[in-house]
């Protein structure tokens, strides 16, 4: 597999090519921000919508098995970098994270209806489901988040190293 990021040695390239990477960093930099933005508020918002359609503590549940997964997919991502590289890495990570998304559109349904009795809307569908794809979400944050610092890693210099961390680091704490 050849790598997409261009070689860089300091000591045989100009002054004027230290950023010769810049653009990926951005374009990785800016899809995270996307995703982030997408999967960050729809995880906080999907506590009070499981309150509001009597699904209870949910959300809270929701919560914990994502940060746990996310621990678990973070140490198994290094063997997965290895077999896909970082960024088919950082695209399946990123898919498992959008599934919790597209999956909220279940329980959103009920607030149509609250007294429905449909399978597909009731807590012994819907719990199951959530929690699969809050853990599907936490397994896809771990393998993002590494694989997204190994390819900023590989898109740096020794000298602008600080400046690409910290510019991946604002879009990231931005979202």
């Amino acid at each position: 597999m050849t790598s997409l990021i261009i070689p860089f040695s300091p000591e045989a390239e100009p002054k004027a090519s230290k950023h010769l990477n810049f653009g990926r960093a951005f374009v990785c930099s800016l899809a995270y921000f996307g995703l982030y933005m997408a999967v960050f508020p729809a995880q906080n918002i999907s506590v009070a919508l499981f309150e509001k359609d009597s699904y209870g503590e949910l959300g809270f549940y929701c919560h914990a098995s994502t940060y746990l997964a996310q621990g678990i997919g973070s140490i198994f991502c290094v063997f997965l970098m290895e077999k896909l590289g970082n960024i088919r890495s950082m695209a399946l990570g990123s898919f498992l994270c959008m599934i919790f998304v597209v999956s909220l559109l279940v329980p959103a349904f009920k607030s149509e209806d609250l007294t429905s009795d449909n399978f597909f809307l009731s807590d012994n569908f819907v719990y199951p489901l959530m929690i699969f794809t809050s853990i599907a979400t936490g397994v896809g944050e771990g393998f993002t988040q590494p694989s997204a610092g190994k390819f900023i890693a590989d898109c740096t210099t020794e000298e602008t190293k600080g400046f690409y961390f910290a510019f991946f680091w604002a879009f990231y704490m931005g979202s």
